[in-house]
């Protein structure tokens, strides 16, 4: 073999090891890469699963808190209305349900008692259960002006009843709700008497609870 066929040989000799050597440095850059894309997918895996278990912790702590309010006279906003307990009979929630009515305008002019009504037509047992129907005039007329179907969501439906351990739910309406959108959207003075309406007994909710409050558990 000639110098020059033997130092063409060295030069492909190194020139294959240069070339497995950077190849080797690029498949461990890929793998340094890869792994760097695993660890960084680990983090965002742990990240969220902290986050879903912070929001699981959050959402126990608010349904305790409103758990806690409700055994204590703590009210609470639903779709339908104002939901509250009172840490009394049926009798005595009543009586004072009716004096927080008063003083925002409203009267009694139904009241329906489930329990007897169901044990009478059906001969079923029932928990103790009224329905009042409560009407602030001045609002029941300007709604009635505006538009005589009004007449249909009056009056402004109230509900007691008497659960475990002798506390009273009240349950108050919220008129707006009762409308409807399409109500809502063509018939203005409607909804501005319904928000009054609401309002008012959202107050009549804030003065029961503020009595319940005031009575030693």
């Amino acid at each position: 073999m000639t110098t020059k066929s033997r130092l063409s040989s060295k030069a492909r000799a190194v020139a294959a090891k240069a070339g497995a050597a950077v190849l080797q440095v690029e498949k461990e850059i890929a793998t340094g890469m890869r792994r760097q894309r695993r660890r960084r997918a680990m983090r965002e895996a742990a990240g969220t699963v902290l986050a879903a278990g912070a929001a699981v912790l959050a959402s126990n702590a608010v349904r305790g808190a409103e758990a806690l309010l409700n055994k204590r006279g703590g009210r609470r906003a639903g779709a339908m209305g104002h939901t509250l307990t009172l840490p009394v009979d049926l009798e005595r929630a009543t009586a004072r349900l009716t004096d927080c009515l008063k003083a925002e305008g409203f009267g009694i002019l139904t009241r329906i008692d489930v329990q007897a009504t169901l044990k009478e037509k059906l001969g079923a047992e029932f928990r103790p259960y009224l329905i009042l129907g409560a009407c602030n005039p001045t609002l029941a007329r300007r709604a009635l002006e505006a538009d005589p179907e009004a007449g249909l969501l009056l009056p402004c439906n109230v509900t007691l009843e008497t659960i475990p351990g002798g506390a009273t739910v009240v349950r108050l309406v919220n008129p707006t709700a009762m409308l409807g959108r399409p109500l809502r959207r063509t018939h203005p003075t409607l909804v501005e008497v319904a928000r009054e309406a609401d309002a008012r007994l959202g107050r009549v909710a804030e003065r029961l609870v503020a009595h319940a409050r005031t009575i030693a558990y």
